[in-house]
């Protein structure tokens, strides 16, 4: 699954975020949440939703998909 990483973390600062303060309430460790911020692993369904209700996030297929 290949997500556009580069609108997820603007969408990050936008909402005044940081990798550091969304890893615990994803329930992952800072450097679980750098790996999936750079491409090294993927989000999980449950964290795709997760972080979709923390940054306020509807269309989920234009943050998360590359069509």
């Amino acid at each position: 699954m290949a997500f556009d990483l580069n609108k997820i973390k603007a969408k990050i600062v936008e909402k005044q975020f940081s990798a550091r303060r969304l890893a615990p309430i994803l329930e992952l460790s800072e450097a679980s949440m750098y790996e999936k911020l750079s491409g090294k692993t993927e989000f999980k369904r449950s964290e795709i939703e997760k972080l979709c209700k923390i940054l306020g996030i509807s269309d989920v297929i234009r943050y998360f998909f590359n069509l």
